[in-house]
């Protein structure tokens, strides 16, 4: 949450040229709902099929940028699933700074008070660690920037 997936990732897919999903937005698009209403009305687990249901449907496309919600990695089944169909990137973005961008956000349903959100924070980092990269992203970095940082790995990654 708030670590600029989405931003970052429609950045990217416009300068690469490729398609950009947000697997949140298209989860309300099929579910004609919010993640919020979602999560209030069915609960978590359902969420969590919807969502992968819903990554294995975009990911149908050759190429593509796609921005997954928080929690998506950390189920193992969809870690392997994105692993084996394509780049994985972490933006990894200090807890404090992703509060501030989230701040007041109430679409955010499993954000709660601040030390769950810590608690939940750190519960997913272990999941984000085994993606293809790292991106740390600091307060003042701007999405060019990061944009910028992604595409020259990208350029420099071991295609064998």
């Amino acid at each position: 949450m708030g670590a600029g997936k989405s931003t970052v990732g429609r950045a990217l897919a416009e300068r690469s040229g490729v398609v950009f999903h947000d697997l949140d937005s298209r989860i309300e698009a099929v579910a004609g709902r919010s993640i919020a209403a979602i999560f209030a009305d069915e609960g978590e687990s359902t969420f969590r099929k919807r969502e992968a249901d819903v990554l294995r449907e975009l990911g149908a496309d050759r190429e593509f940028v796609m921005a997954t919600g928080g929690g998506l990695p950390v189920d193992p089944a969809n870690r392997v699933w994105i692993r084996r169909r394509g780049f994985v990137i972490w933006l990894d973005t200090p807890f404090e700074l992703a509060m501030e961008r989230i701040e007041g956000d109430e679409r955010r349903p499993l954000l709660g008070p601040i030390e769950e959100a810590r608690r939940l924070f750190e519960r997913r980092r272990p999941a984000y660690e085994e993606c293809d990269l790292r991106l740390p992203v600091e307060a003042g970095t701007t999405v060019d920037e990061v944009v910028d940082r992604v595409l020259e790995a990208l350029r420099n990654r071991d295609l064998d």
